[in-house]
């Protein structure tokens, strides 16, 4: 019986990384600033870059002299989204470490979901693991209910990669932390 693969930990690490909205906005703010400076600087006050840019700028408190401000804030912003990458990163290498130092092993078979009416958690059963799914917490690992959408549905023979959770870990993801999924074909 041949499987193919579903879904995988890795594309979650990559999607999670990107420009946050700080560091565009650190950006444009820099760019502003540096035209209105250097266009000062070398045409004076008669530049039509200068004056275009200062008739367009509302409120008045905006302006030129004022807009000297743009720079620092620009600063600023740059340096929250570089730091917000950096909890991203630090979230990203403590799962991978995880991954890397634990031994991952593999069940087959059927899976039998049990919903919990009250919250977003669903049950997978997968012979006799209980894989505990909850679309509320924010984690690399496999989380998608089947009413969000998730790959796991009733009677879908499926093998699954995991990292088995100690007795601690037990209450937040059942037996394991889902890091691949495959699922036969159809066809077969």
């Amino acid at each position: 019986m041949t499987y193919t693969e579903i879904w995988n930990i890795a594309p979650y690490f990559s999607e999670s990384l990107g420009y946050p909205v700080p560091l565009v906005f650190g950006l444009v703010f820099i760019i502003y600033e540096s035209i209105v400076v250097i266009s000062l600087e070398k045409y004076g006050q008669d530049s039509k870059i200068f004056n275009f840019l200062n008739a367009v700028t509302k409120p008045q408190f905006l302006r030129y002299p004022y807009t000297l401000i743009f720079f620092p804030i620009g600063i600023i912003a740059i340096f929250v989204a570089f730091q917000m990458n950096q909890n991203e990163m630090d979230r990203i290498n403590s799962c991978m470490l995880e991954i890397h130092n634990s031994k991952i092993e593999t069940v087959e078979g059927l899976v039998s979901l049990t919903r919990n009416k009250s919250s977003s958690k669903e049950q997978a059963l997968i012979l006799n693991k209980t894989f505990v799914i909850n679309g509320s917490i924010k984690t690399f690992y496999f989380n998608e209910t089947s009413l969000s959408g998730g790959c796991l549905t009733e009677g879908k023979r499926v093998k699954i990669h995991y990292i088995a959770t100690t007795t601690s870990g037990k209450t937040a993801f059942g037996d394991g932390k889902i890091i691949k999924i495959e699922s036969t074909n159809m066809n077969e």
